[in-house]
C-alpha cells in the first residue's frame, strides 16, 4: 500500500499544476470565442466558444475525478492538503453546473 500512496502522491503532484494549466488556457479559449463572435450572435447560440465550453467540461469532469482518487489514494499527511485536494475536485465538478445556471 505504501507504493500506491507514493505513486499517487507523485501523480498528484504533477496532475495539480497541469489541471491549473488547462484553467489558464481555458481562459485563452473564452477571449478567442468572444473576440470570434460574428454579428448578431449572442453567447448562447456561437460557435466560436465551443472550444471554451468542450475543454472546460473535460477539464472540470476528468479533473474532479482525478482529484478526488488521487488524494484518497495518496492520503496525504497533512489532512488540511487532503481536504484542499477534495475540495478543488468538488468545485471543478460543480463548476459547469454553476455556469449553466441563468439568473431570469
Amino acid at each position: 500500500m505504501a507504493a500506491v500512496r507514493r505513486g499517487a502522491w507523485v501523480a498528484l503532484r504533477y496532475v495539480t499544476p497541469v489541471f491549473f494549466l488547462g484553467v489558464v488556457l481555458q481562459f485563452f479559449f473564452v477571449g478567442y470565442g468572444l473576440f470570434a463572435m460574428k454579428d448578431g450572435k449572442t453567447i448562447d447560440n456561437t460557435h466560436s466558444l465551443n472550444a471554451h465550453r468542450d475543454f472546460g467540461f473535460i477539464l472540470s469532469d476528468l479533473g474532479a475525478i482525478l482529484f478526488i482518487v488521487l488524494a484518497l489514494l495518496a492520503w496525504p499527511t497533512p489532512r488540511k492538503l487532503l481536504g484542499a485536494w477534495i475540495l478543488l475536485g468538488l468545485l471543478a465538478f460543480l463548476q459547469p453546473m454553476l455556469a449553466d445556471f441563468h439568473h431570469k
